[in-house]
């Protein structure tokens, strides 16, 4: 049995107190903030409301098994205030589908407008470029629902659960570790995700130094699916990470509570919360201090429960590094590495390079799928929020 112990500390007109381990972590109480002790994916929008977007759902004859949305169009981000006089942010979209290129054969039907020269090509080579190029995604941008501009991507089902789940190109599952809004649910996905939480907390304490705060945990999490991406050089907001996380701090106090609570719960990491008349909720997230237990061990099974491919990269540094000549378990290779005083660049290294190839493939993907006006246009709203 393993134990991690992270001590947080809620620091106030310059005290400080905790409590040891608990099985039960609120970091909401009372009437504190009624809005994030509901289901954070269910909280409502400060851009829009859930009933518009379930519209742009009903836009659409072909069948969506999951959708979900994201971006500053759908849940609020700092620098991206809703104003009347300004026209409002794209709203960003994803559909699980079930059997993409009868989607694809139905939806070009219906909505032939969406798509770019390559519909001409049929369902069956819109369906073929989106399996095998990028992140196996087919992205519609700039398409004009009523009065809303939405861009969404389609993925199959298998490979939306094989992201979440082995971390294959780290797009959707790193998207999925920061605030999304889901619209139509699906239970392998929500088990899946959940994971994808609980390793994205894994990752997170292997970069972090011994003591950081709640907000350092926050943007290193959020953080995680821009390591290696080159739109953060040329077309992203780079403060983006920071602008995420300062909005959406209470969503991401509920979205990574359960997973905290189920590390307590099962002695793989022992989380102390607080409890001093002030809750946390109210807290400045810079104010509220954990400190984990760098045992070479505990690290060690931190690194292991990683998905395969991600730790794998870790670990093939790390033996070149090393110029091991025996051979060991995983395992025991994952203690070895987790003690190296490059653990954490490593660890960055092995998902930016997971991120790198996808995010490219996709981005040059999308210049043919959206077409040159599209893509023109596009690539400079992105350019407008540097």
């Amino acid at each position: 049995m393993f134990q991690l112990r992270l001590n947080v500390i809620a620091r106030s007109n310059n005290s400080a107190v905790t409590i040891r381990c608990v099985k039960r972590i609120n970091f909401v109480r009372g009437d504190a903030s009624k809005a994030t002790t509901q289901d954070p994916h269910k909280q409502s929008s400060d851009v829009w409301a859930s009933e518009h977007l379930q519209h742009i759902l009903q836009h659409f004859d072909a069948p969506i098994r999951f959708a979900a949305g994201y971006g500053s169009g759908v849940l609020k981000q700092d620098g991206y205030g809703l104003n009347p006089n300004v026209k409002p942010p794209m709203v960003d979209l994803i559909f699980g589908v079930t059997h993409p290129e009868h989607w694809h054969s139905l939806n070009l039907r219906q909505n032939p407008s969406h798509y770019s020269f390559v519909s001409a090509l049929g369902a069956k080579s819109v369906t073929a470029l989106q399996e095998k190029w990028g992140a196996s995604m087919y992205f519609n941008p700039d398409v004009q629902i009523g009065e809303q501009r939405i861009k969404y991507g389609v993925i199959s089902m298998k490979h939306l659960i094989q992201d979440l789940n082995e971390w294959n190109n780290f797009y959707v599952a790193g998207r999925f570790q920061k605030p999304i809004r889901i619209l139509r649910g699906d239970s392998r996905v929500k088990l899946s995700n959940d994971e994808n939480l609980a390793n994205a907390v894994r990752v997170a304490l292997l970069i972090l130094p011994p003591q950081f705060s709640e907000y350092q945990l926050y943007t290193t999490i959020v953080g995680l699916s821009y390591l290696g991406d080159f739109r953060m050089i040329f077309g992203e907001n780079p403060k983006k990470v920071e602008n995420i996380v300062n909005a959406q701090v209470g969503y991401l106090r509920v979205l990574y509570k359960p997973v905290l609570k189920d590390l307590c719960e099962h002695f793989v990491a022992g989380i102390e919360s607080v409890s001093a008349g002030e809750e946390v909720q109210a807290l400045d997230a810079h104010k509220v201090v954990f400190s984990q237990n760098m045992d070479v061990k505990l690290r060690g099974a931190l690194l292991f429960e990683l998905p395969k491919k991600v730790r794998d990269k870790v670990l093939a540094v790390f033996h070149k590094k090393s110029r091991m000549d025996t051979v060991v378990s995983a395992l025991d290779l994952s203690q070895k590495a987790a003690a190296s005083d490059s653990i954490q660049s490593m660890v960055k290294q092995a998902i930016a390079e997971t991120v790198r190839g996808p995010a490219l493939t996709q981005s040059i993907k999308g210049l043919i799928t959206a077409g040159p006006t599209k893509s023109f246009r596009y690539i400079g709203e992105k350019l407008s929020k540097r």
